[in-house]
């Protein structure tokens, strides 16, 4: 199924799933993103609009995310490459 045609709904339906939310990061702290983040996702959106490629569009934007959290948090995340 292609992303575009992808719904929450369907997938319950064909799957006889159920939904049940809960808050995971109540804890959590706001963290402002670093300069380089911004700068990087205002560079990367621009490429990603205008890619024809729904998974180039998602790697424009998810990458640099993953970066910023590995690099605040070395000692606990580390991203692997295979």
């Amino acid at each position: 199924m292609s992303y575009s045609d992808f719904t929450l709904m369907k997938v319950k339906k064909d799957f006889g799933l159920s939904e049940k939310k809960i808050n995971l990061f109540e804890n959590a702290e706001n963290t402002e993103p670093s300069d380089w983040l911004k700068e990087t996702l205002d560079v990367s959106l621009e490429l990603a609009l205008s890619s024809s490629s729904e998974k180039a569009r998602s790697e424009f934007i998810v990458a640099p995310i993953l970066l910023e959290i590995e690099k605040r948090n070395h000692n606990v995340i580390k991203l692997m490459i295979s």
